[in-house]
């Protein structure tokens, strides 16, 4: 059985285990620049258009709670293994969970979480056992269905 595969399954039988608490995690990133296309202005006239210099970005790491939709942001400054821990640890601070439950974390296959995944779970470093401890990290790439947009609404493409 492939790996994506037997996490699909492994999630199913999670789904139905009252102890264990499944969140997706997915980072985006924001990009602010200026581009005018279009203006209506009188002809022959130079307009200035303020606008920002060069390009601003913004990145966030987000984690949705499968069984109540609850979200949990962190911003970390960076994308990289050592981040990641971090917001790791972010979300085990701002979502407690009681005793006897264990986070099952979702991740899809990005260089920054293959490196927290071995160091965090399959070296099973002492620095990390705070993690460990609390959470399993799943890697999947195929856990979602892919969607696309037409005019008529949501569109399955997987």
């Amino acid at each position: 059985m492939k790996k994506n595969a037997m996490n699909i399954k492994k999630l199913n039988e999670l789904q139905q285990d009252d102890s264990a608490i499944i969140i997706y995690q997915d980072e985006v990133h924001f990009q602010l620049n200026t581009s005018v296309t279009r203006k209506w202005v009188l002809k022959g006239s130079k307009p200035k258009v303020k606008s920002a210099p060069g390009r601003e970005k913004t990145s966030y790491s987000g984690y949705v709670v499968s069984r109540t939709g609850e979200l949990i942001v962190s911003k970390p400054s960076w994308f990289n293994y050592e981040t990641v821990i971090e917001s790791f640890r972010y979300l085990l601070n701002n979502y407690p969970i009681e005793e006897g439950k264990r986070i099952y974390l979702v991740l899809d296959n990005a260089p920054w979480y293959k490196k927290a995944v071995r160091l965090v779970q399959t070296e099973a470093l002492p620095e990390y056992a705070d993690i460990r401890n609390k959470m399993s990290l799943i890697i999947s790439s195929t856990v979602f269905t892919r969607f696309k947009s037409n005019r008529t609404g949501m569109e399955n493409n997987s």
